[in-house]
């Protein structure tokens, strides 16, 4: 069983000097396999927040993993808004422009070749593993 905890922020998050970080812990049969991580110039929380989501499934989408983030909004955007937004030509119901569109599209694509992963929402700083 492989499950991989996710995580990102962002250190003035939204300013032109943002800092961000990710993190991805890939427990295999409940046992740590590895750690990966990330920083990024000029980025924002949910970017950093898709990003470790986005790698489990490059990295272990073949094995179906489940992922656990505690982003709401990166949880909607791959699980439910995605699929409506990809049938409107990748346009939000009013026309509007997707922000952080090629994070998702790059999902959408992974799980087009077969790469899956079970993603789950968890509630933020809540003692999981």
């Amino acid at each position: 069983m492989i499950e991989i905890y996710t995580d990102g922020s962002c250190k003035g998050n939204g300013t032109e000097n943002a800092l961000g970080g990710w993190a991805a812990i890939v427990y295999i049969d409940g046992v740590i396999k590895s750690v990966s991580a990330g920083t990024e110039k000029n980025s924002t929380n949910n970017i950093c927040e898709l990003k470790p989501i986005i790698w489990a499934a490059g990295h272990y989408g073949d094995r179906h993993p489940t992922v656990y983030t505690d982003s709401a909004y990166a949880f909607n955007a791959l699980t439910n808004w995605r699929h409506g937004w990809k049938a409107n030509g990748w346009r939000r119901k009013n026309n509007g422009e997707i922000k952080n569109l090629e994070y998702i599209q790059a999902f959408d694509n992974m799980e087009s070749m077969g790469l899956t992963i079970n993603l789950v929402k968890v509630k933020g700083h809540a003692n999981c593993k």
